[in-house]
């Protein structure tokens, strides 16, 4: 996997609308990769992208964007424990 800042460098090069286009195609992703047992670990994977591309995009949203996003991360995170510890 590429090292986080170049993934952040990357991801911040593009506008706001395409970032959260990255974003939504990141969720999707998750949940149909989530649909096999065997791919635990890109889903975990996917998840902790999932959370820094929102840590990312967030402080350039609207506040009510924000809120969203923020707590969007926060349930990505709390799901994401029982995954990861699931993954052999």
């Amino acid at each position: 996997m590429k090292p986080l800042s170049d993934i952040r460098a990357r991801y911040m090069r593009d506008p706001l609308p395409v970032r959260m286009g990255g974003l939504a195609t990141g969720l999707a992703r998750i949940v149909s990769c989530s649909r096999n047992p065997a791919n635990l670990s890109p889903v975990v994977d996917l998840m902790r992208e999932a959370a820094h591309f929102i840590e990312w995009y967030a402080p350039e949203a609207d506040l009510q964007s924000q809120v969203t996003l923020l707590e969007l991360q926060r349930r990505t995170g709390v799901l994401a424990r029982p995954v990861a510890t699931a993954v052999p």
